[in-house]
């Protein structure tokens, strides 16, 4: 997605506002998740000419825990 650098100096508070990212991302990621049939039916009843593929072609649990992830390097 791109890199940006900090000074030494504020790297305590980026790792504090990090770590509240991500907790907010996983958070919103289990409500999906706990919500998931749902989403997909809704979606495939709002557009009934797709709703064949989206269905047969929804993410389950595992796939979206995979492909959905919160990644911060030290580089």
């Amino acid at each position: 997605m791109g890199s940006h650098l900090v000074p030494e100096a504020k790297l305590a508070d980026l790792e504090v506002i990090l770590q509240s990212k991500e907790a907010d991302f996983l958070t919103a990621l289990d409500e999906l998740i706990a919500h998931l049939d749902q989403h997909v039916h809704e979606f495939a009843k709002a557009n009934p000419e797709w709703a064949h593929l989206i269905r047969n072609n929804a993410l389950n649990e595992a796939m979206l825990r995979e492909r959905c992830t919160f990644q911060v390097a030290n580089v």
